[in-house]
């Protein structure tokens, strides 16, 4: 789902409704074919968009699923960016995943879950995604981490990034199987889980 804010121009809205009407038609599309068996020729007749107009505002076919890289890198980034300092990391990062658009609709959310879980090709463009998000989002950790800059800082901000954004994909995998919980709170529970030590609650 594409995100507009408060500094978006009248392009970019008319860009973002445009954007949002194609993930509408293509997820029914997606929902009754299945997205590998569902042609880029038939998303472009369903919304009234030519091919060449399709791929203007979506790179891929998959990227009508997963959204846009570089959009989501920058919300991550900014996200990340406006927590406060003292925050504890893992709270910052679960803040800033939580602005990631696809988050916002807990339905959207659900049915993207469904459909990464169901391609291959999905399931390959989005662990792409991941890496991009880690690469942003690993220099912003080390520095929050405040220790002095080299491998060793490096390493554990990489593995603390990496671990959160596991537990994201985890959590999205369990949302497939939950009509109750959100993503937010599945996310957080893995993250508990990492965090905390194994075994049933009290």
């Amino acid at each position: 789902m594409s995100r507009v804010t408060g500094r978006d121009t009248a392009w970019d809205r008319s860009r973002h409704a445009v954007q949002q009407k194609v993930q509408e038609l293509a997820f029914a599309l997606f929902a009754e074919h299945g997205f590998d068996a569902t042609t880029v020729e038939q998303i472009a007749a369903e919304t009234g968009v030519s091919r060449a107009t399709l791929f203007r505002y979506f790179g891929t076919k998959e990227d009508i699923v997963l959204g846009d890289t570089a959009e989501q890198c920058a919300v991550l980034t900014t996200a990340f960016a406006a927590r406060p300092p003292e925050e504890d990391v893992w709270i910052s990062l679960q803040r800033a995943a939580e602005a990631l658009p696809s988050a916002q609709s807990p339905e959207h959310a659900r049915q993207v879950a469904m459909l990464v879980h169901s391609s291959a090709s999905l399931r390959s463009r989005y662990l792409v995604k991941m890496a991009a998000w880690q690469e942003v989002l690993v220099p912003l950790v080390e520095q929050r981490l405040g220790a002095q800059r080299g491998t060793r800082s490096r390493v554990r901000a990489a593995a603390i990034v990496a671990c959160s954004l596991a537990c994201l994909d985890v959590a999205a995998d369990a949302l497939r199987h939950s009509a109750e919980l959100t993503l937010d709170q599945l996310y957080g529970e893995a993250v508990s889980a990492v965090r905390g030590p194994a075994g049933p609650k009290s």
